[in-house]
């Protein structure tokens, strides 16, 4: 028919390896394409609009999905299983894949955080050391001056 995309959804069964390839957005097409041949009307008016251009799409308002998705051949309703197991199959995909980079995410912030502790550790021993050596040498200041002072009280 004139403007569908995915005719082999009436036309044969869908193999899930020919699926790797359809975007999440293809294959929500697909489903919404079979639900439009057999007259669903869409309340999203975006899905709306995408089939109302073509002559095949005959909306029917007073069917429910429920009514519609019966009218499926078997073919049909076994293709739309399929693709929706590909939608969900997608979004776990994706799912994951925002959690991998959530846990490389605190992986790396844990690491920038243990980098700065070790840092600041560094720090805290250098400040240390530091205040060591001026401590040692106003020891060795105050030394001098006592023992100056020792020496001239001696020689008088």
């Amino acid at each position: 028919m004139e403007g569908e995309r995915y005719p082999q959804t009436r036309m044969g069964p869908i193999r899930t390896d020919e699926l790797y390839g359809w975007t999440e957005e293809n294959l929500q097409y697909a489903i919404n394409e079979v639900f439009a041949r057999h007259g669903a009307s869409f309340t999203d008016r975006k899905i709306s609009a995408l089939f109302t251009r073509f002559a095949w799409y005959h909306p029917k308002p007073e069917l429910s999905m429920e009514q519609i998705e019966s009218s499926f051949s078997d073919l049909e309703q076994q293709n739309v299983r399929i693709l929706h197991t590909a939608v969900l199959a997608k979004k776990e995909d994706a799912a994951r894949a925002q959690q991998a980079v959530a846990a490389q995410r605190q992986q790396q912030a844990a690491q920038r955080a243990q980098q700065e502790n070790v840092r600041a550790q560094q720090e805290a021993a250098a400040k240390a050391q530091r205040e060591e050596a001026a401590r040692q040498a106003a020891q060795q200041i105050i030394g001098g001056l006592i023992q100056g002072i020792i020496n001239r009280a001696g020689r008088h």
